[in-house]
């Protein structure tokens, strides 16, 4: 690797706060989208469980 390169991942002396600051960050956003989705996917099973109850009701 480069020095040029090194030097800018050790952000002088301070690259491991900052490299796990956007690694925590990314891992976050990351969760925060899988959550959603998991969410949505949950909701979407639970309404059509609605619908389908609703329509068997119906005479």
């Amino acid at each position: 690797m480069s020095p040029a390169l090194e030097q800018f991942f050790a952000m002088s002396g301070y690259g491991t706060y900052v490299w796990s600051s956007f690694a925590l960050a990314l891992g976050i956003v990351l969760l925060n989208v899988w959550l959603a989705k998991r969410s949505l996917a949950d909701a979407e099973r639970d309404a059509r469980r609605r619908l389908d109850m609703a329509r068997e009701s119906v005479p």
